[in-house]
């Protein structure tokens, strides 16, 4: 994936993760005084979320240490927060959003590529237990980052050797709605799937997928 489309998507994830969770929910909660079912009211006696409070403070938290490019430290407070949080939908979303941050932080240093590649399987890892905790229903404002954070994770594990999911992640993004036809067709991240008569076909019926979806028209990253 070109580093131009990878900054631009660092851009809109920022933006998500520090100016906009933190003062509206990723879906709307049920009103007060619901009804919950039956069948869900032990389960929700069991679900911790984050009060308002000090998601803020985290989220100052994070800011800091990401302007003193601390970026492992912020990769280990996010992940302790997902572990104490799982059903939590914002910190679920902070997470992911903000695990791409560190992983482009990382970047910078082009010999710690396996490292940041790790925060890209990290935040793909958030963002499928945010899909998990909204029941598939993705919240549109956040589609095109939920798809561009796939996208990053098939890259990694291209880019890590593993042919095997790199695929199967890629599918997954272009089924979530990943449509740049115009950074998929030439990324050289990819290279492998390319040259690998294995992958090849099925790499290519992908590209073809994100071409006819491009076509379609609709918002689009722009690179």
């Amino acid at each position: 994936m070109s580093r131009l489309f990878r900054c631009c998507v660092l851009w809109g994830l920022q933006i998500v993760a520090v100016g906009l969770i933190g003062t509206a929910p990723v879906a709307a909660q049920a009103d007060e005084g619901d009804e919950p079912p039956v069948g869900e009211k032990a389960a929700a006696k069991n679900q911790k979320t984050l009060d308002r409070e000090s998601f803020g403070q985290l989220i100052q938290q994070i800011r800091a240490l990401l302007a003193d490019k601390k970026f492992d430290e912020v990769g280990k407070l996010v992940a302790a927060k997902a572990k104490e949080f799982p059903e939590d939908r914002n910190v679920q979303l902070l997470a992911a959003s903000v695990t791409q941050s560190v992983a482009f932080g990382i970047l910078n240093d082009p010999t710690k590529r396996k490292e940041a590649n790790k925060y890209f399987h990290a935040s793909a890892k958030y963002a499928r237990q945010l899909k998990k905790i909204v029941k598939g229903n993705i919240p549109p404002a956040w589609t095109e980052q939920y798809a561009t954070i796939l996208y990053n994770d098939a890259c990694s594990f291209a880019l890590d050797g593993d042919k095997d999911r790199a695929i199967k992640v890629l599918k997954e993004a272009v089924d979530a709605g990943f449509r740049e036809y115009n950074v998929i067709k030439d990324d050289a991240d990819f290279q492998s799937l390319r040259d690998d008569p294995k992958y090849r076909d099925r790499f290519q019926k992908l590209v073809d997928q994100v071409k006819a979806k491009s076509k379609a028209g609709g918002p689009r990253i722009r690179t």
